[in-house]
C-alpha cells in the first residue's frame, strides 16, 4: 500500500473512532426526572394549618448527599419538581414542627407518584400522655459462672393524644424505665428517634420525643446474684395494661408477693413459669423473687478456665425473636411497630460488622441530639446504615 493509502486508511479510523467515542453519549439513557408533591397535615385537633412550612427532600447515594427545601402554602400543599431519579439513591421527605422532625421514606422508581402526606402535631411536656399498653420481662438465661441473670424486656409505650410529647430539661421528664440494682450491658432497640440511653436513679431514660401512636421499646441487660436466690422491684412508672413474667423452670423458682404464684404454660417442649397481671397503676413497684438459681460446681469452674468459653448474652435481636415467639404462643400480642436501631451510649457491648453499623448510628443519634448534625443528613445516613443492617445475620458472632 502507497503513502497515499495508509493516509486515508488513517483517515477512515481516525473517523471510526471519533464515532465510536461519540456513541455512548448519544445513546446513553435519558434522565429521568420526578416530581413530587404532597401535604402536610397537622393531626392535632383545632390546630391552625401548616401554612409557611419548610419542607425538605433528601437525597442519598453512596457518595452524594443532596438535598431541596420549598415552602409549604396555606392549605399545607407542597411539591418538588424536575427530580432527577437515581435507581440507587434513598430519597425521603422531612418537616421539623415545634422542635420535632416528622418524615418518610419515598419511592421515586414509579412512573406517576402518589401524593406524599407527613403529619405534625403540636407538642406537650404533660407525661400524663404516655401510658403502657404491655409490659413483657423474659429471663432466658443465667451464666452460673460469672453468676449473672440476663434479662430481656419488651414494653409498648402509648400516647394516645393528639400532640407529640416533647420531655422538659429535667431527667425526670424522659421517657424512663427502672432496672434492678447493678444491672450493665444495657442495649436499646426501638424506633424512636434519639434512644441513646441515660444513667438516671434506678435505671435509664430515653430522650426522645414521643408522637401519638404506639412505640415499641426492647432493652436486654444483665445482673448479678448471691447465693441461690435474687429479689428485685419492677417499677412501672406509667403503669400497664397488662404485665407478663416468663421464666423457664430451669433457670429458677419465680414468686412475687405483689403479682402471686405464677401458671404454667408449654411452649413447644418447654414449661416456662408465667405471671400475668392487668391493671397495673401508674407508679406501682412489684416485688419480683426467682430462687432455686443454678450454682457453679467446682468442676464447672475448672471446664469454663480449661475451655476459655465466655459464658454471653444471646444477640438482643435474636432474644427479642424468641420473646415474640413465647409471647405469641402463650398469649396474644399486640402487633410490633418498625424495627429502629440498636444504640445504648456508654452501655453498648455489640462487636462485629453488626456493632460497628449500631455504633455509627448511636453516633448518628448523638450528633443530632447535640446539633451537631443537620436533620436531612442524620436521616439520609441513618437510613443507609439500617439498610446496611438489614442486610447481616442476626446471628450471634461467634468470634
Amino acid at each position: 500500500m502507497n503513502r497515499v493509502g495508509w493516509l486515508r486508511v488513517a483517515l477512515l479510523v481516525t473517523a471510526a473512532l471519533f464515532a465510536v467515542a461519540t456513541l455512548p453519549v448519544a445513546a446513553q439513557e435519558a434522565v429521568q426526572y420526578r416530581e413530587v408533591s404532597g401535604n402536610i397535615i397537622n393531626g392535632t385537633t383545632n390546630s391552625l394549618p401548616p401554612f409557611g412550612i419548610t419542607v425538605t427532600l433528601h437525597l442519598q447515594t453512596a457518595n452524594n448527599y443532596e438535598e431541596s427545601t420549598t415552602i409549604t402554602d396555606t392549605k399545607g400543599n407542597f411539591s418538588f419538581e424536575n427530580i432527577p431519579l437515581d435507581p440507587d439513591a434513598l430519597y425521603g421527605v422531612t418537616v421539623r414542627y415545634q422542635g420535632v422532625v416528622y418524615g418518610t421514606d419515598i419511592d421515586l422508581r414509579p412512573e406517576s407518584l402518589p401524593p406524599v402526606t407527613v403529619t405534625i402535631y403540636e407538642t406537650s411536656d404533660d407525661q400524663s400522655l404516655l401510658s403502657v399498653s404491655s409490659s413483657s420481662l423474659l429471663i432466658p438465661q443465667v451464666d452460673k459462672i460469672a453468676r449473672d441473670i440476663y434479662a430481656l424486656e419488651i414494653v409498648n409505650v402509648v400516647n394516645a393524644s393528639d400532640r407529640t410529647y416533647v420531655p422538659g430539661a429535667e431527667p425526670m421528664n424522659l421517657l424512663r424505665f427502672g432496672l434492678p440494682p447493678g444491672a450493665k450491658g444495657l442495649q436499646i432497640d426501638t424506633s424512636l428517634v434519639g434512644a441513646d440511653a441515660i444513667q438516671v436513679d434506678r435505671g435509664f431514660a430515653v430522650p426522645a420525643n414521643i408522637p401519638p401512636g404506639e412505640h415499641e421499646v426492647m432493652f436486654a441487660y444483665h445482673f448479678g446474684y448471691e447465693g441461690e436466690s435474687v429479689a428485685f422491684d419492677k417499677s412501672y412508672l406509667y403503669g400497664a395494661e397488662n404485665a407478663r413474667i416468663l421464666v423457664p423452670y430451669e433457670i429458677g423458682d419465680l414468686s412475687s408477693v405483689d403479682f402471686g404464684a405464677p401458671g404454667d404454660v408449654e411452649i413447644g417442649d418447654k414449661h416456662y413459669q408465667l405471671i400475668e397481671v392487668s391493671g397495673i397503676a401508674r407508679q406501682s413497684r412489684a416485688k419480683l423473687e426467682i430462687s432455686s438459681l443454678p450454682q457453679a460446681t467446682l468442676w464447672d469452674k475448672t471446664r469454663a478456665t480449661v475451655s476459655n468459653v465466655p459464658y454471653e448474652l444471646a444477640a438482643p435481636a435474636l432474644l427479642g425473636l424468641l420473646m415474640t415467639s413465647l409471647i405469641a404462643i402463650a398469649v396474644a400480642r399486640r402487633g410490633g411497630v418498625f424495627a429502629g436501631a440498636m444504640s445504648a451510649g456508654d452501655f453498648r457491648e455489640e462487636s462485629g460488622d453488626r456493632g460497628a453499623i449500631i455504633a455509627q448510628i448511636a453516633d448518628l443519634e448523638r450528633a443530632l441530639e447535640e446539633g451537631k448534625l443537620r436533620e436531612a443528613d442524620y436521616f439520609a445516613k441513618r437510613q443507609a446504615l439500617l439498610d446496611r443492617l438489614a442486610t447481616l445475620p442476626l446471628s450471634p458472632s461467634t468470634d
